[in-house]
């Protein structure tokens, strides 16, 4: 996770997430509170990175933009109570605007406010599970 740049240090690009940049919004439409990822080989565990005004980031997730490296990839995971399920997965430069319009990979009908974990960028272990925070 990375604070956001000064202005005029990068270039602003879809849905105003930085080139070389995850970035994952509480609401539709790139709305509401955000969250940047830039370093690969970090497996986020949502339940412990803290949320604006309280609470974790885990189940608030409604909209993604992949703008890093053409082609690399990023994996979110739903927590089950047993096991971490792949829910969706999103190659760079790609962005999804509204979860719950967007199937989850692990049967689900949608992936709005499911993810609780997310694997920055490159290959995903199998099972996979979260190192950081």
């Amino acid at each position: 996770m990375k604070l956001p740049a000064a202005q005029g240090e990068v270039t602003t690009l879809a849905a105003g997430c930085n080139f070389l940049y995850l970035c994952v919004w509480s609401n539709r439409q790139y709305g509401g509170n955000r969250l940047d990822f830039y370093d690969c080989n970090k497996d986020w565990k949502l339940y412990n990175v803290a949320y604006p005004g309280g609470g974790n980031w885990a189940d608030k997730i409604s909209s993604i933009s992949n703008e890093q490296t053409s082609g690399t990839w990023s994996y979110f995971y739903n927590w089950s109570g047993t096991k971490w399920n792949r829910i969706i997965s999103l190659s760079a430069p790609n962005d999804l605007s509204n979860l719950a319009l967007d199937p989850g990979q692990d049967g689900s009908a949608n992936a709005n406010d499911k993810i609780d974990g997310v694997h920055v960028c490159g290959p995903a272990s199998n099972p996979w599970l979260p190192n950081w925070p």
